[in-house]
């Protein structure tokens, strides 16, 4: 059995397929908050944008709300309704998938996130048609209830899915993929997601050689995922000034490891930017381009890591 770990895994399993019916009834706190709008941006590891990046924004209940295709310069905005909380996932060629998760708040009608998209591997992907259990990053419990959605690359919704007490799921597609809607040159994405973790998505790959289409997933086909505790994950803000101490806004932040792990994030018209979902460690923070600007830093659970401050010569 596979197993599945990433910093952006959020905690989603799914098990017993959601029949069609009513969509969920809003919270108060939902119904009372204005719309949105994200400024979304897809970045590459070493901070460089992607172009003509997929985002689509998902509902608490997993089904898409808006999508867009970012610029050249891997941005683009969408309008989101007013809820308590979104998904947002960034797909792209020759890239593996990522998940946010936006947090609305009472006057604040403007979300920013910054995606990174790592290139795409042979590894990591999740046999087709989906199926295996969730467990907690914190230990080896099993989530109950997490979301799993299956989306086309382009967003468009195929399956959704929550776990069962086992923290099991399956995503049996009926729905065959035919003609260039179905985009078959592209993988599709599952998406998981569950309260206190962080999202994660990951490319649907092609059964093994030889597993007939209509063949039931069995265990050896199993995927196990493990999700993130938010709890276990630290956050990074800092500044970019000049020389003489002038912030600088637009700039590119990376943050990066020994092992591949990167985040990406702009500095905004302050020049500050904050990178949350990092895991406790210690971390390269540079400017996107500038070796000469590279500091390292140690990041804390809790919200305890100290602020990084970059100065563009």
């Amino acid at each position: 059995m596979g197993t599945l770990s990433t910093m952006a895994a959020v905690a989603v399993a799914v098990g017993a397929l959601l029949a069609p019916g009513p969509r969920p009834r809003p919270s108060r706190r939902s119904r009372e908050l204005p719309p949105a709008t994200v400024h979304a941006y897809a970045a590459r590891p070493d901070g460089r944008p992607v172009p003509r990046a997929e985002f689509t924004l998902l509902g608490p209940d997993g089904r898409p709300l808006a999508r867009a295709v970012a610029d050249e310069e891997g941005a683009c905005v969408l309008r989101a309704p007013g809820r308590a909380g979104y998904l947002l996932v960034a797909t792209a060629d020759a890239a593996r998938p990522a998940a946010a998760e936006l947090a609305p708040e009472p006057g604040r009608p403007v979300l920013t996130a910054t995606l990174t998209l790592p290139p795409s591997a042979s590894t990591g992907r999740v046999a087709a048609p989906p199926a295996g259990i969730v467990r907690d990053g914190g230990g080896t419990a099993p989530l109950r209830g997490a979301l799993a959605v299956l989306l086309e690359a382009g967003g468009t919704l195929v399956r959704i899915a929550a776990t069962d007490a086992d923290g099991r799921f399956s995503l049996r597609d009926a729905r065959p993929r035919t003609g260039a809607a179905g985009r078959p040159d592209r993988p599709r994405v599952l998406v998981v997601h569950s309260p206190g973790h962080r999202p994660a998505a990951f490319p649907v790959g092609p059964p093994p050689p030889g597993t007939p289409a209509s063949a039931t997933p069995g265990p050896a086909r199993e995927t196990t995922v493990v999700l993130t505790r938010r709890a276990d994950l630290g956050t990074l803000r800092g500044i970019v000034t000049d020389r003489q101490g002038v912030p600088q806004g637009s700039v590119r932040v990376t943050v990066t490891d020994g092992s591949g792990i990167a985040l990406a994030a702009v500095t905004g018209p302050d020049g500050t930017c904050r990178l949350t979902g990092l895991p406790t460690g210690r971390f390269h923070v540079a400017v996107a381009g500038r070796r000469d600007t590279t500091v390292r830093i140690a990041v804390f659970a809790d919200d305890r890591s100290e602020a990084f401050r970059l100065e563009l010569s």
